[in-house]
């Protein structure tokens, strides 16, 4: 199995899961990993080089999991527009260059092209109860922001090849997760005594799911030979306050609450129809938001102790 972007938090995730079971990996990215469980490349696919480096990577590869991209809702560098394209769709370029059409092909895009949860396809700004409906694979995509766009036009580069598969994962929580993601953020302020930064509102709505749940998704497509788009998701919004509240009694500290105004590519809700997920993938979407948390902490603990 080849996996790029193994550096990042999904990509990590699913080589030692990949790794665990007996597989052979490769990782490609061009970031230096040092002591992984896995034969490590480091290669930037954007370069102009990459597509030769690759296929020779790529060889035999009984499948290619994509999920090497710039990562970021929020990042807003002067060319940041410049640097979304080169390391979203450039790099998707390279990998359908490099490979070979008969080797299946699973890429990693983003619930953000969905442009959030709606109500008769348009974007809900407040909750309703009842009212959301979930984001559908077959629904028509609206990219808010760069980073939606830029994912959404990786989406449109791969349509027209064959065997494959991409995957629509919602707002992941887990081990290894990013330091600028909201839950990793809200935690270190919590146990440091900081208020806790919210866009918008508590209200706002988000599927969170579980890294584990994402990669199983991940691993079932490659292992079916799965082809089209499946979202990865819980199928169960929660409130930001939900979370907030879940932070609170695992961590044992009661949090401050500092909400700002929110930019308008921050979606008001998500939600995922996990139809084909559980169907056609036979996975499990559950995901329990207190546990998840315990988990980071724990691991988190772990690793202050070692250092």
């Amino acid at each position: 199995m080849v996996i790029t972007g193994t550096s990042g938090f999904i990509g990590g995730n699913l080589a030692r899961a990949l790794v665990a079971r007996g597989d052979e990996v490769i990782g490609v990215d061009r970031i230096t990993l040092i002591g992984v469980p896995w034969q490590q490349v480091q290669l930037d696919l954007a370069d102009r080089s990459a597509a030769n480096r690759m296929a020779k990577v790529a060889e035999g590869a009984d499948a290619v999991f994509h999920l090497a991209a710039l990562p970021g809702v929020r990042m807003t560098a002067p060319d940041i527009a410049r640097r979304r394209h080169r390391d979203i769709v450039v790099a998707a370029q390279t990998v359908v260059k490099a490979i070979d059409p008969s080797v299946h092909l699973v890429a990693t895009s983003s619930s953000s092209v969905y442009g959030g949860s709606s109500v008769n396809g348009a974007a809900t700004q407040a909750p309703r109860a009842g009212k959301t409906r979930a984001c559908r694979e077959g629904d028509p995509l609206s990219p808010i922001g760069g980073y939606a766009q830029s994912k959404a036009a990786m989406e449109q580069l791969l349509a027209g090849r064959g065997r494959t598969a991409i995957a629509r994962p919602f707002t992941v929580m887990g081990e290894g997760q990013r330091p600028d993601m909201a839950v990793a953020l809200w935690l270190n302020a919590i146990t440091t005594g900081q208020p806790l930064t919210i866009f918008g509102s508590t209200q706002r709505t988000r599927d969170f799911t579980d890294v584990r749940v994402v990669v199983a998704g991940l691993m079932a497509m490659a292992d079916q030979q799965a082809t089209g788009v499946f979202n990865l998701g819980a199928g169960q919004p929660r409130t930001l306050a939900d979370l907030i509240a879940a932070i609170e009694v695992v961590t044992h500290r009661t949090a401050r609450v500092r909400v700002v105004a929110a930019d308008q590519q921050e979606v008001a809700h998500t939600f995922a129809d996990t139809t084909r997920l559980q169907r056609d993938l036979g996975i499990d979407p559950s995901t329990d938001i207190s546990v998840i948390l315990r988990r980071i902490v724990q691991q988190s603990a772990v690793a202050e102790r070692v250092a």
